[in-house]
């Protein structure tokens, strides 16, 4: 008949469209789908002309196609989940040095650009601490204690994550003090994902150990000589037979020449590094941040069950990234590209 012949069509891949056509002096239309070579048959079937004895194969005239997408069942599988944008710092000037992240509420020292002594020299250290050398990096602020298990459970109210405490969160032994000031101990993914909704990030290694040592090469973060009364130290609680932790902030005599605390025992840090022995030998003198993949995230600063050798600013420790509870691990977070100016 006369007029335009409209075909609904299902590509197969969640897209719907209708294909319309001058019809005219033509009975049917097929339609098929070649999925396999991505393109479309269409085929006109004619009424035959009168006269002619049977039906003929001949040349037709050139028709033409449109579409128009109507709707979308379903998005295709290449198709990529939106990227939400990053959050911005909200950080608020206490002091010369000082900040508090507004969106977490942590406190935050500036550590100036600059370089600093890493690693262990000849004799002295783990194998994977040397050669030690000058790092410069860049000003940064850290967070002046580990993430407490408060500031966590505002990060769980945010982003819908259920706080589930593995089986060191609850060792607390004199001093003790409320639990949610206690640094909260999780894998090294929950640690990234906290560090990204509050705008901030894992420290690198280098990072972390220029807070702790500061610009002197110290071998603890109060000085050279080791000082079990300074730390949540193995010394305070398993040899006195109360294995535990202290709530953050607990020991400010055992601050770094920065003021920045707990960078000794208590639980480890996740930094933001994977792991390779050999990485200071090859790493960047300007702002490493460390190897592009691996099997294993490092830690730092020991804990309350390792004695001072796991203590000391240079000393690294390997943990897989999706565990928790191996081991005691929390984490403090950095942000980056922020110097301070006049208190607001």
């Amino acid at each position: 008949s006369n007029g335009e012949i409209v075909i609904q069509l299902d590509r197969g891949d969640g897209l719907a469209a209708i294909i319309t056509t001058p019809a005219g002096g033509w009975e049917a239309v097929e339609v098929k789908p070649v999925v396999d070579q991505n393109y479309l048959q269409v085929t006109f079937i004619g009424t035959p002309i009168q006269g002619m004895p049977q039906a003929t194969d001949m040349a037709l005239p050139v028709q033409t196609l449109s579409s128009k997408t109507v709707a979308v069942v379903k998005a295709p599988a290449e198709v990529a989940e939106p990227v939400a944008a990053a959050p911005t710092p909200k950080i608020k000037i206490t002091g010369p040095t000082t900040a508090i992240n507004e969106i977490d509420g942590a406190e935050l020292v500036w550590i100036p650009a600059g370089k600093f002594l890493r690693g262990s020299p000849d004799g002295k250290g783990g194998g994977d601490e040397r050669p030690q050398k000058q790092i410069e990096l860049d000003g940064y602020w850290t967070y002046k204690t580990p993430v407490t298990v408060a500031q966590y459970l505002k990060f769980c109210a945010a982003s819908g994550k259920k706080f589930e405490p593995n089986w060191g969160q609850t060792m607390h032994t004199n001093p003790k003090g409320p639990d949610d000031t206690y640094a909260v101990q999780t894998n090294w993914y929950d640690a990234e994902n906290y560090a990204k909704w509050a705008a901030a990030a894992l420290p690198t290694e280098a990072q972390w150990e220029k807070a702790a040592r500061g610009t002197d090469g110290r071998q603890y973060p109060w000085g050279n000589d080791w000082d079990a009364t300074k730390c949540a130290s193995l010394e305070e609680t398993v040899n006195k037979f109360s294995p535990g932790f202290r709530p953050v902030g607990s020991y400010p005599a055992g601050a770094s020449s920065y003021g920045i605390l707990d960078m000794a025992g208590g639980t480890w840090e996740w930094v933001a590094d994977w792991y390779e022995y050999e990485y200071y030998r090859t790493a960047p003198d300007k702002n490493p941040s460390g190897p592009a993949k691996g099997s294993f995230k490092v830690m730092r600063g020991g804990c309350s069950l390792y004695d001072e050798r796991f203590s000391r600013t240079t000393a690294r420790m390997i943990n897989p990234a999706q565990v928790r509870d191996w081991t005691p691990v929390g984490f403090r977070c950095v942000v980056n590209g922020q110097p301070p100016m006049q208190p607001q």
